[in-house]
């Protein structure tokens, strides 16, 4: 996961692709091409003063991810998922301890 915070008071855009690793150019006079990927699913969105969003790095079993931002202000962080693990505790219920004071 990408979590998005727009720390501005204007709004910010995104717009994001989901692609399989297909790219393509188009051909100009005399500049060099560059490649753009096809995308599968795409994000358009706009991002309202101080808020967030979160985005997943895959969708659709498509594994190649693409954002691009503009705005006064933008934290991006990637989010690693939590391990996941689990622990078991026992309790020995034949430990005693020693009797209650007396009351003073």
């Amino acid at each position: 996961m990408i979590a998005l915070i727009n720390t501005s008071e204007r709004p910010a855009r995104v717009s994001g692709c989901y692609s399989s690793g297909v790219l393509y150019s188009v051909p100009r006079d005399d500049r060099p091409t560059e490649l753009t990927p096809v995308c599968s699913a795409t994000i358009q969105e706009l991002i309202p003063p101080f808020g967030s969003r979160q985005f997943a790095v895959s969708q659709g079993g498509n594994p190649h991810f693409s954002l691009n931002t503009g705005g006064d202000a933008i934290v991006l962080q990637m989010l690693r998922p939590a391990g996941t693990s689990v622990k078991v505790y026992r309790v020995d219920s034949t430990i005693t301890f020693g009797k209650e004071a007396p009351g003073k």
